[in-house]
């Protein structure tokens, strides 16, 4: 099992670090290759 860490940021965002698979609403993968942190939106507000 990789080994990853989910942080909640005050009024921020989801910091993920590790290897994740991150898809869309269609399931296909976003690249996320070569990042250590992926950052996901929780407020629902971003356009």
């Amino acid at each position: 099992m990789s080994d990853v860490t989910i942080r909640c940021r005050k009024d921020g965002p989801l910091i993920i670090t590790g290897q994740v698979t991150v898809t869309d609403h269609e399931g296909n993968p976003f690249d996320t290759s070569g990042r250590e942190n992926v950052a996901l939106c929780r407020c629902g507000a971003t356009k």
